[in-house]
């Protein structure tokens, strides 16, 4: 390999460089030309072809996806079964930037998902990339040329070698599928089919059937054959938890509405046509999956919560009945509920109870011409054996995969266990990437997010590679020790590392676990945001072998070679685009183009904190107000106040009115930081998220000027009116974080027309408000980044019970009105309706503004016309005169 061309520094001793050097003649940010290889067009080869469409086609790269099968969707393509589904809720097995409104069910089908699959190829013109059945059957590196060599079959089985740069192998785990390994199984007379090579020709009606098999593929195939076959023996050798789909959770108010097999109604369908509800469903949707996290861990309190659950779940479903006990006595674990894989099960608990079917615990023997034999001596005759038995997960590629110094993958990785950094890398293999290789989040979260994650990484070396004089890059072999000597110990206190034979563990009860990362899936975002270029040895090119820096090349870059915009450095690029700071920032569409259809004023889905929510009687306050017009827009309210009966009249106004959002109430005060918290924790809990504040509270405060003001009382106002909504931001914020989308947060503070003028007759009210005008701009600088605006409604002439608790006469009142330009007062539902706009995602372009809603009082200072002008420009002592 290219070594650099300057003599090794002795202590104390400047090194040597070679006088030879020359400056290349290009701009820095050259691409040198590369070729890509990806092996497979299931969901982590399309994510190579996407990124490569979206962001690499104009890059000096070629690219291209080897699939062995005649068409696009890997293991969704290939897995055909009755009753083949992904256990996965569906609108989180979609890509997060291509979402799918119309998935008719909880759980998608194998069919369902190969066709979002085909639509989301077809969008983003994938499928022109794709050479459709050509397998590859071996791949070397080539050490002098620092390239691949791949060796491919033809549809015609002629073999070629293509060679790259980079080779990525998103062939997935599951992929290569296994006969039981079970003497006797080429003996049998019979149909013999695998769950993986279904055959949809074959009659099962009134057949005898024997099962083998209870991992995911069995318990969905059981109840689809038990409805037709004459009788059935599932052969099992493991206990198996059945989660209470559609998950640990009991369903809540806001989950979609679904009949007993899981399907959406055509209202749920309907309701996901609006973007900012599917939006904000597949957000809940993965928070839910995420908090469930926690219950990997042994011995905490959501695996025990869970175990209870799971338990009752089960027994109810399997019934009363001898044969109902008898199962749930064999079948429910005593292991921690994920140590194997957890499936839903739709009917599989239902189905093992029914006359014409038989759980069977003996060991198998042998597979006889007849059927099966068991360890017990007894011989069943069959006339088919379904052996849902699974692939080969030993991560071994099924080709021969030679990497440095002839090193062989399987090899390696038969004399240990299968070991790659980060699932990705494997020292001794080059320029060499793998989705799903061995410990990457299985069972931590969304696959998808992860598969995004790597394709970014992946194009992240793929610049380095090209820009930089980087020959080839391999992960240091002390890297990757140290690296999965962190991922063991971790797993050791996981529910992974239980008693339980599992695939996670390469089909042993205690062997260890290469198939579960060691955290939850926004560990792992986190972890692959910005690669460890320190991990990885890099050759570099024969010009940077002379000198390392000779890619900075002749001072110019290489826009300004194109002649491009240089000044305009604001456009967003792709780092920044693919941001994975939050895990599910990223844009719900990989275009930028202009949204065709009108957004929507729907909350749906959303939830907001009002404080200083209540109001008494049936008085309309402004914060009542506010989180009436909430709900009316589909938002779940949780309504804050000292005053516990006054929230409350609220809360059971909102929940009286069906098929709005719903509200809770929350006593708190909200200058105390430990009931700000408390408050956002309670909207957490019972909603999941929070994606709304209004900061309401507000008090007149302390009388009289800055001679007369009491100064206790002052610190007291400005608290209540000022350092509450600080406080209420402080926790608030950070949960508004964790939701997806370019917007993940609305903040409205109240202010008021005192504060955005003078002459009123006190100073701290006019003070305050101020304070919050100035405080609403900051924090919406502060806190855009993050997706979140800030905007303040001011309101002033307005008629609440705050004001005419006060005792304002009518005189009094009069006059006011004749301060504005329309003459008139508003009510709370006047400043509610801005409130409501501003926080809604028809303000989703407004952040900093400061609205006034007074009637146009505040326009007409300036202008030429008295504090006394009506709507028609008249004075008032023109009037009295």
């Amino acid at each position: 390999m290219p070594q650099a061309n300057v003599t090794t520094k002795e202590l104390g001793q400047k090194p040597v460089l070679d006088p030879s050097y020359k400056l290349l003649e290009q701009p820095i940010g050259t691409r040198r030309p590369i070729r890509v290889v990806s092996l497979g067009a299931g969901y982590s080869g399309l994510m190579m072809g996407i990124m490569y469409n979206e962001r690499m086609k104009n890059q000096n790269t070629e690219f291209v996806i080897y699939e062995r099968n005649e068409d696009l969707g890997g293991t969704w393509f290939e897995n055909r079964y009755p009753g083949c589904k992904c256990d996965i809720p569906a609108h989180n097995y979609s890509f997060s930037f291509c979402p799918n409104a119309a998935w008719p069910n909880y759980y998608a089908t194998s069919e369902q998902i190969h066709s979002y699959l085909k639509d989301v190829a077809a969008k983003y013109e994938v499928e022109q990339y794709i050479r459709y059945k050509h397998s590859i059957v071996g791949a070397t590196w080539n050490e002098q040329k620092g390239k691949w060599e791949i060796r491919v079959e033809r549809p015609d089985k002629s073999i070629f070698t293509d060679e790259c740069d980079v080779f990525v192998n998103a062939s997935g785990v599951l992929n290569n599928w296994q006969w039981p390994t079970i003497d006797g199984l080429d003996k049998f007379q019979g149909t013999l089919m695998h769950s993986a090579r279904w055959d949809d020709s074959y009659d099962f009606t009134g057949k005898k059937v024997a099962c083998i098999g209870i991992g995911s593929s069995a318990i969905q195939i059981v109840p689809n054959l038990a409805k037709v076959v004459g009788n059935m023996d599932c052969y099992v050798r493991s206990q198996t938890w059945i989660s209470p789909a559609p998950g640990i959770n009991e369903p809540t108010e806001n989950d979609p509405e679904m009949d007993e097999e899981y399907n959406f109604s055509e209202k749920t369908l309907e309701l996901f046509k609006d973007p900012e509800y599917l939006r904000a469903y597949r957000a809940a949707l993965m928070d839910r999956r995420l908090e469930n996290y926690s219950r990997s861990l042994i011995d905490s309190e959501g695996q025990k919560q869970a175990q209870e659950i799971f338990r009752k779940s089960m027994t109810e479903r399997l019934g009363d009945s001898e044969k109902g006990k008898k199962a749930a006595d064999l079948l429910l674990p005593t292991f921690p509920i994920g140590c194997r894989r957890i499936t839903p099960g739709p009917g599989f608990l239902e189905a093992i109870v029914q006359p014409n079917v038989e759980m069977r615990w003996d060991d198998i023997d042998c597979i006889t011409e007849r059927g099966i034999k068991t360890k017990s001596g007894e011989e069943l005759e069959y006339d088919i054996i379904v052996c849902a038995t699974g692939f080969d997960t030993t991560f071994k590629p099924a080709f021969p995969l030679i990497g440095r110094n002839g090193v062989n993958m399987a090899e390696k990785w038969a004399e240990d266990q299968p070991k790659a950094y980060f699932s990705m890398c494997v020292p001794d293999f080059p320029n060499y990437f793998c989705f799903v290789g061995p410990n990457a989040p299985l069972a931590n979260g969304s696959l998808i997010l992860y598969i995004q994650a790597v394709a970014v990484y992946i194009y992240k070396w793929l610049g380095k590679l090209q820009t930089e004089g980087i020959r080839s890059f391999e992960v240091r072999d002390e890297v990757n020790e140290e690296y999965n000597q962190h991922v063991a110990k971790y797993l050791e206190r996981t529910v992974w590392s239980g008693g339980c034979r599992s695939w996670y563990k390469r089909g042993t009860v205690d062997g260890p676990v290469i198939a579960i990362y060691c955290g939850s899936i926004i560990h792992m975002l986190e972890a692959l945001k910005n690669p460890r270029w320190e991990d990885f040895h890099m050759d570099r090119t024969p010009e940077a072998t002379v000198n390392r820096f000779a890619y900075l090349g002749n001072g110019f870059s290489s826009r300004e070679a194109k002649k491009g915009s240089v000044g305009a450095t604001q456009t967003v690029d792709f780092d920044h685009f693919w941001d994975f700071k939050h895990a599910r920032r990223i844009s719900n569409s990989m275009s930028l183009a202009i949204q065709s259809t009108p957004p929507s004023r729907s909350l749906a889905g959303k939830v907001g904190i009002v404080t200083g929510a209540g109001c008494a009687g049936d008085g309309i306050g402004n914060g009542r107000a506010i989180s009436i017009l909430l709900a009316n827009d589909g938002c779940n309210v949780v309504c804050v106040d000292q005053n516990p009966e006054w929230a409350q009249r609220t809360v059971d106004m909102i929940n009286s009115a069906p098929g709005y959002g719903k509200a809770i109430l929350a006593q708190a005060d909200v200058t105390s930081a430990s009931d700000c918290e408390a408050v956002v924790t309670k909207a957490l809990d019972t909603f999941g998220r929070v994606d709304i504040l209004v900061n309401n509270v507000g008090v007149g405060g302390a009388p009289g000027t800055a001679v007369e003001v009491d100064m206790e009382r002052w610190a007291k106002g400005l608290e209540i009116n000022v350092s509450s909504m600080v406080m209420m931001a402080k926790y608030a914020v950070p949960a508004m974080i964790r939701n997806e989308g370019e917007v993940r947060g609305s903040i409205v503070n109240m202010g008021s027309v005192a504060g955005l003028k003078g002459g009123t007759p006190h100073l701290l009210y006019p003070t305050s408000k101020g304070a919050i005008v100035n405080m609403t701009r900051a924090m919406a600088a502060h806190h855009a980044e993050d997706g979140i605006r800030v905007n303040c409604v001011c309101p002033g002439m307005l008629y609440t019970p705050m004001m005419y608790a006060g005792g304002m006469t009518d005189e009094a009142r009069e006059a006011r009105k004749k301060r504005s330009l329309l003459g008139t007062e508003g009510t709370g539902w006047d400043a509610a309706c801005a409130v409501v706009f501003l926080a809604g995602p028809h303000a989703r372009w407004i952040t900093g503004a400061i609205l006034p809603v007074d009637a146009g009082a505040t326009a007409a200072v300036g202008i030429g016309l008295p504090k006394s002008a009506s709507v028609n420009g008249s004075r008032a002592d023109e009037k009295s005169s």
